[in-house]
């Protein structure tokens, strides 16, 4: 990312603000709790950028702060606050933090076993987070205490800096001798293994070459550069679209295939909160992406089809109920949940009939939303699909209906 590249659903200046934004946050990290950080910030995010912009700089960033903000007046070091900070996380930022990770909606997180991003956590943000480190780089920094950021990212940064590379160089630098040394764990979720070891050789010859230090690193650094977006190799100026030349494809189930019935209600500006009734969903998704070398589709159509029924068999006959809404207190009372609006107790359901879902209100909006991120972590998990979009509709009565699109680039 620069002024003069921009990817499809964010600009150098989403990522500037969303810079802005998370400054209040990680100000007053010394006094809330660590998962409170991460979902304010990330929550401040959403309101000045279009897109995930900065999840993973906030999980980083958030106990960093709170250590920094925090050190003992021993005179302990950062490093050893920091240790402190994430030994003492809990249960409660845990549920913080998931549902942060859902309200940024990062790309090729995919499905798993134990604590899912998608359910609700039952074990503190330090033990989620070291089920989750063989598998992503932010995982492993919260359960090694940050050693890949002490004893090797601030070390490069250092060096950097007393050569007299100024900042934006020091950082890319910094950056190509992190990805030299360990394969990007993003890019393994996204586009394979295989992609991200490739990446990491790359980063090792323009190391090798000398990084931006020398004509011949930078060279290499540009050639990487305009291989990653795509371009020309005489492309120049203008804003370039990363992966624009790649071919895709679009796939569609249609409304008729996925239906559910079900009963919400939904909260309004102020104090106004409509009644309990019910609709007749009907769904839509679309996924856009490059094809199986081997198959020649995108995703087999059978695979959606079942995927979308589970997804919405989940809603069917169901209360929906946003356990994110600010204006409600949905609580479960052994086989009941209690839902107050507003701090008045105004429903009690059977816990069977209802549907807790990690969004702020029932909406079509935030249902497509929903279902768009379930679609997207279960394709994303599965072998040979090449996903770069998803867009899903939801429908509750003839001509009113919202549609959310994602793209995972």
């Amino acid at each position: 990312m620069s002024p003069f590249a921009a990817f499809r659903d964010a600009t150098y200046e989403d990522f500037l603000a969303s810079a802005v934004a998370i400054g209040p946050a990680l100000a007053a990290a010394g006094d809330h709790p660590l998962g409170a950080t991460i979902r304010a910030a990330v929550e401040a995010t959403a309101r000045w950028a279009p897109s995930n912009t900065n999840l993973g700089l906030v999980l980083l960033l958030a106990p960093l702060a709170r250590a920094a903000l925090r050190l003992p007046a021993d005179g302990a070091s950062l490093r050893t606050a920091l240790a402190a900070t994430l030994a003492e996380t809990t249960v409660a930022d845990a549920q913080e933090a998931y549902a942060a990770i859902r309200r940024a909606a990062p790309g090729g997180l995919g499905r798993f076993p134990d604590q899912d991003v998608a359910s609700t956590p039952t074990v503190t943000l330090g033990e989620a987070m070291a089920l989750a480190a063989e598998r992503d780089a932010v995982a492993r920094e919260y359960a090694t205490d940050f050693q890949t950021t002490f004893d090797a990212g601030a070390p490069a940064l250092r060096r950097a800096f007393a050569v007299g590379l100024p900042w934006s160089d020091a950082v890319v630098e910094t950056y190509l001798t992190l990805l030299a040394a360990w394969p990007d764990t993003h890019i393994a979720r996204k586009l394979g293994p295989e992609e991200a070891v490739r990446l990491q050789r790359r980063a090792r010859g323009v190391i090798d070459a000398g990084g931006v230090r020398t004509p011949t690193g930078q060279a290499a650094i540009a050639a990487l550069d305009r291989e990653l977006r795509d371009e020309p190799a005489g492309a120049s100026g203008g804003k370039g679209q990363p992966m624009a030349a790649r071919k895709l494809f679009t796939v569609a189930v249609t409304k008729d295939n996925h239906v559910f019935a079900s009963a919400h209600f939904i909260t309004f500006p102020g104090h106004r909160c409509e009644t309990l009734h019910g609709h007749n969903y009907r769904t839509r998704v679309l996924v856009e992406g490059g094809l199986d070398p081997e198959a020649h589709y995108v995703v087999d159509f059978s695979e959606l089809k079942q995927l979308m029924k589970r997804l919405t068999d989940e809603l069917d006959h169901k209360v929906l109920l946003p356990i994110q809404n600010p204006k409600l207190q949905v609580r479960e009372e052994g086989d009941s949940v209690a839902v107050a609006v507003n701090g008045r107790p105004r429903y009690i359901f059977p816990k069977i009939d209802c549907a807790l879902l990690p969004i702020p209100n029932t909406t079509v909006e935030m249902l497509a939303q929903y279902l768009a991120g379930r679609v997207c972590r279960e394709l994303t998990a599965s072998p040979g699909v090449a996903l770069r979009a998803i867009e899903v509709e939801v429908e509750e009565n003839f001509g009113q209906s919202a549609t959310y699109r994602e793209s995972l680039e």
